[in-house]
């Protein structure tokens, strides 16, 4: 059964609800889905970022990763496939450089498909 890993901030509100919208409804299609709900400060992400990259040495790779909202660039290549869905007005500058290492840039909404295809980005409309 293929693993889907889900990255997201787990901030008690939007993100949240998305990051369990996400989970149960591909849950229930039947895949094996492992969140990864970042929050606290820096150094204790930056402590979970190293122990999921030391994890991927004896576990492999996630068949896919979904990253909602925010790149976490150090984790990209613990999963053979990368998905973003990304919230346009919160998404970084500092974050496009990674673009090019996301197999598709899923867009919640018409508006921020023509964004990220004009950012070299191959997009799919979801309508979340």
């Amino acid at each position: 059964m293929p693993l889907i890993r889900i990255f997201s901030r787990d901030n008690g509100a939007g993100l949240s609800h998305d990051l369990r919208l996400l989970q149960d409804t591909l849950s229930r299609a039947g895949y094996e889905v492992d969140v990864v709900a970042f929050g606290g400060g820096k150094g204790i992400n930056h402590l979970r970022e190293t122990s999921l990259r030391l994890q991927w040495r004896w576990r492999g790779r996630a068949d896919v990763q979904v990253f909602i909202e925010r790149v976490y660039p150090r984790l990209l290549a613990i999963g053979s496939r990368n998905l973003l869905i990304p919230n346009p007005e919160w998404f970084h500058q500092d974050w496009v450089r990674h673009l090019p290492l996301f197999d598709r840039v899923l867009c919640k909404t018409a508006h921020a498909q023509p964004i990220f295809e004009q950012l070299g980005c191959r997009t799919t409309y979801i309508g979340f």
